[in-house]
């Protein structure tokens, strides 16, 4: 027969081992799950530095991008877009071989050509334009291009140019003044296959400034010509003008000497009274040893 008092003595031993064995799984489950919210609290950190390096990474991206823009214009095709599209009016057609341009850094324009989209009457070459702005401020101030010092520009120029007239088509309002060093200028005739006229080693400073009767060029003192050989083409195409002796000359040696002592010419639309009022140009001619020979009636 089964002792009774053991039957009660093991039921207490199994309700401690019960409760111990519940304790212990209790504190399984409180490991178990403070390790589950460790090891989620190190994922949500991990993910939190990860994106937290992607935004950095994408910043310094955004950054670098930005500093190189310049660069990466003036050493691309993109400057020329970009000048054509920053070029006040639609007269004018740029192009160039290469730029520097900078956030703060002055503009240089290297190989730089113009020409006139509409007639075809202007063309200017040029080695290199250096401006005192940086591209930034070239924007800001816009249209006002501030200082430039201009280096051997070569420019073509048909002899309708040379007359005062207003130029049909949207004009191009800058302002500005610029240096310039051993300019040459070809002033040329459909109707003939040399130039008219031909100079070269001009140095100058010129400015064009806004008034209210419009934008006024201005050219402080400089020599024109210095003994320049005449010939009849010449002296029918434009020169007779400012030496009536070489009207109608059909035969002619010598040369002229031509220098400017002030000049002053609207460049916006006006009417004739108007521009002859504002147009003033002073200066000296000199011949030497000239002979010329009348054409026949």
């Amino acid at each position: 027969m089964s002792d009774p008092n053991s039957s009660a003595e093991s039921s207490p031993r199994e309700e401690s081992s019960a409760r111990e064995a519940s304790s212990a799984r209790e504190a399984s489950s409180t490991r178990e799950d403070g390790g589950q919210a460790r090891s989620d609290k190190q994922r949500r950190t991990a993910a939190a530095r990860r994106d937290g390096l992607r935004v950095a990474v994408g910043l310094a991206v955004v950054v670098a991008l930005l500093a190189a823009t310049p660069w990466i214009i003036g050493q691309t095709p993109l400057r020329d877009v970009f000048l054509n599209w920053a070029l006040p009016g639609n007269r004018m057609q740029v192009g160039t071989s290469g730029a520097e341009f900078g956030w703060t850094d002055s503009v240089r324009l290297h190989g730089l050509v113009v020409t006139d989209r509409e007639r075809q009457e202007f063309r200017m070459e040029a080695d290199e334009i250096k401006f005192d702005k940086s591209w930034l401020r070239l924007w800001a101030d816009d249209p006002d291009l501030g200082g430039a010092t201009i280096t051997r520009p070569r420019i073509d120029l048909e002899m309708s140019r040379l007359v005062p007239g207003d130029v049909p088509g949207e004009s191009t309002p800058i302002t500005m003044k610029a240096v310039v060093y051993d300019a040459s200028l070809r002033v040329i005739s459909p109707s003939r296959t040399e130039p008219v006229l031909d100079l070269s080693g001009l140095n100058l400073t010129f400015r064009i400034e806004r008034s209210p009767e419009g934008r006024i060029l201005y050219v402080d003192p400089l020599v024109v010509m210095d003994r320049y050989e005449l010939t009849p083409e010449a002296c029918d195409e434009g020169l007779q003008l400012v030496a009536p002796i070489l009207a109608n000359a059909g035969t002619v040696d010598g040369s002229m000497s031509m220098d400017i002592d002030s000049f002053r010419m609207p460049l916006d639309p006006v009417d004739p009274e108007q521009r002859r009022q504002l147009t003033d140009i002073k200066g000296q001619v000199r011949l030497q040893r000239v002979n010329t020979g009348l054409r026949n009636p």
